[in-house]
């Protein structure tokens, strides 16, 4: 109570403290960045393919920040604008690869809020019943039973955040450097790059060094390419795209993992979390019955 009516007195400086603190904390638990930022990066490709369309020339825009898409789509424009490289099969790949990325993002977040959504459920039903049963009987509920039971909630909804965020970090941590380098590869190269500037500006070979057990055959298949690329001048975009459906593949699979963990984490949560605050309440209500 203290510190809600102290909030609004504090310094700006305070204020801008906690707000960087927020969004720090928002984006490790859902990564990174928003969902309306990448539709708005998607509104800002998709208008530039229009202005291609109708005008044949490239102004000055200002994107949204998304991940890598804004960065990436930030250097195609630039080298379109340096040295004429072609655009608009490039703005096709960023938008495909975008909208898929939106995609996986928003399932993600629906389990976030949809975990969230069945505990404020069961703490109102847990409250509601607390609320009918103590107006009715007129019993007096104690102090430390209240306050027992809302610590068991808060401590389950903040033990869900950050299971979330473990869960995230443990299924899906490498996927972001995949797509970035893969992606970048593929629309640096279509944009007309050099092979030797393509590679250094996408770090794919940086991401095909990695270990780890579940992508030894996906980047066994991405150097072996590069090679043939490099030596031999084979085509990339069609095998790339093959490894990028294949990284895609091993995305759903880490999806589902990661569903098994959350949904066993939840379970637990609202056993420990939310049930025994329910079980507490009734047993001090047996009390009270007992003693008198």
């Amino acid at each position: 109570m203290l510190l809600s009516f102290l909030l609004p007195f504090l310094p700006e400086k305070i204020w801008l403290l906690l707000s960087e603190r927020f969004e720090s904390w928002r984006q490790k638990i859902l990564g990174q960045a928003s969902l309306k930022e990448g539709q708005g990066l998607l509104q800002g490709l998709t208008q530039i393919e229009m202005e291609l369309l109708t005008k044949g020339s490239l102004g000055r825009y200002e994107l949204p920040q998304y991940k890598f898409y804004t960065a990436l789509s930030e250097r195609v424009l630039d080298y379109a604008r340096r040295f004429g490289s072609p655009l608009r099969t490039t703005i096709l790949e960023l938008r495909e690869a975008l909208g898929k990325d939106l995609s996986f993002e928003s399932k993600i977040r629906k389990e976030l809020w949809g975990g969230i959504a069945q505990f404020v459920l069961v703490a109102s039903v847990t409250w509601l019943f607390v609320f009918i049963s103590v107006s009715l009987l007129e019993l007096h509920l104690a102090l430390g039973t209240v306050l027992l039971m809302l610590f068991l909630q808060g401590a389950g909804t903040l033990s869900y955040f950050l299971l979330f965020y473990f869960c995230r970090q443990k299924n899906f941590r490498y996927f972001a450097q995949i797509f970035s380098s893969f992606y970048g590869l593929l629309i640096l190269a279509e944009a007309g790059l050099s092979v030797r500037l393509s590679l250094q500006e996408s770090g794919v070979l940086e991401t095909l060094s990695f270990k780890e057990k579940r992508f030894i055959f996906l980047f066994s298949r991405g150097r072996d390419l590069l090679e043939r690329w490099q030596t031999k001048g084979v085509p990339l975009k069609g095998e790339l795209k093959e490894l990028l459906t294949q990284a895609r593949s091993l995305e759903e699979e880490a999806f589902v993992a990661f569903l098994k963990a959350l949904g066993v984490g939840k379970f637990l949560i609202l056993c420990l979390g939310f049930l025994s605050a329910y079980f507490i309440y009734l047993f001090s209500l047996f009390h009270v019955f007992l003693i008198e």
